[in-house]
């Protein structure tokens, strides 16, 4: 974790998210930031048993290059994307289907408080792009 904090570049910060429905498109870019500007945040979180929920967030960024896209809260779950970037807006999807009480638990706690980093990366990595994953 001590790389990531070193390298990351902070897209987006929000708290708290009451709705399980958002959708907006921030006119501020975050101070100390100018390589990464969020140009649209969405989700639909629903908590019942076999329905589909999805996160898209879309930014524009200056350089090229290979990055993970974390959405985070404090605590030791994290959703990372892998997408490359050649200048243009970019958008990242997740779509899930909340499956078990824990995952329930990580998606209720998201409500609170998010964070959205970008960390470039130079590593070879087996990911496709605008796949995710759930780190723990």
């Amino acid at each position: 974790m001590i790389g990531l904090r070193r390298a990351r570049m902070n897209i987006m910060q929000i708290e708290p998210l009451f709705h399980k429905n958002i959708n907006f498109e921030p006119e501020e870019v975050i101070e100390g930031n100018k390589e990464f500007r969020l140009t649209k945040f969405e989700w639909n979180l629903n908590f019942e048993e076999g329905y589909d929920s999805h996160i898209n967030i879309c930014f524009k960024s200056k350089n090229k290059g290979e990055y993970f896209i974390y959405v985070m809260l404090y605590s030791p779950k994290t959703i990372k994307f892998f997408v490359k970037i050649d200048g243009e807006e970019k958008c990242v999807f997740g779509k899930f289907k909340i499956i078990s009480e824990d995952l329930k638990n990580f998606f209720e706690e998201l409500k609170a408080f998010i964070d959205v980093y970008a960390v470039k990366t130079n590593d070879e990595t087996n990911f496709e792009e605008d796949t995710w994953i759930l780190l723990n």
